[in-house]
C-alpha cells in the first residue's frame, strides 16, 4: 500500500511539474494559473438534494445525521483534484472531527461531468418553489463549472 501511494504521488507530481519542486507542482501545472488541487464550498455544487449523491450529505461525515436546527450548516469543503491527485488531496486536506475539518474529494472529471449533466437539466427549468428558482441553482453550478475549468488542471 505504501509503495502504491509513493508511485501514485510520484506520477501525480511528474504529470504537471517538469522543472518544478514538489511544492510548486502542487501549486501550479502547465504554464497557466491552474493548480493540481482547489478547494470549494459544499454549496458550490448545489443544494444537498442535488449534490448528495456525488459528495455525500451536508452534515459532518462523522455524524449519522444533520442538526435538528435548520439554520446550522456544517462548513464542508470539497477538494477538486487533477488526474492522479486523490492521495495528495487526502494527505494535504485531512478530515479531522476535533477541528471540524470535513473534506470531500472529487476528481476534476467527475466534478465537470456532474456540473455539465445537471446544467443541461436545470437550464430549461423555470419552476420556483419555496423561494428557490432552478435558474438560480443553474447559475451557481455554471459559476462553479467556470471556476473549476479555470482553477484545476485538465491533465487527463
Amino acid at each position: 500500500m505504501i509503495f502504491k501511494l509513493l508511485i501514485s504521488t510520484a506520477f501525480f507530481l511528474s504529470a504537471c511539474s517538469a522543472g518544478k519542486n514538489d511544492e510548486e507542482a502542487l501549486q501550479t501545472c502547465g504554464e497557466g494559473e491552474q493548480t493540481m488541487l482547489a478547494v470549494y464550498d459544499y454549496t458550490d455544487f448545489g443544494p444537498q438534494g442535488l449534490a448528495m449523491d456525488l459528495i455525500g450529505p451536508q452534515w459532518w461525515q462523522w455524524h449519522n445525521h444533520g442538526s435538528s436546527d435548520p439554520t446550522v450548516v456544517a462548513a464542508i469543503k470539497v477538494v477538486v483534484y487533477a488526474y492522479g491527485g486523490k492521495e495528495v488531496a487526502m494527505t494535504k486536506y485531512i478530515v479531522n472531527p476535533a477541528t471540524e475539518s470535513d473534506y470531500r474529494y472529487l476528481s476534476r472529471g467527475m466534478a465537470m461531468d456532474f456540473l455539465e449533466t445537471n446544467l443541461a437539466e436545470l437550464d430549461a427549468m423555470t419552476i420556483e418553489k419555496d423561494g428557490v428558482t432552478f435558474p438560480k441553482i443553474a447559475a451557481q453550478l455554471k459559476a462553479t463549472h467556470t471556476r473549476i475549468q479555470n482553477d484545476v488542471c485538465d491533465n487527463t
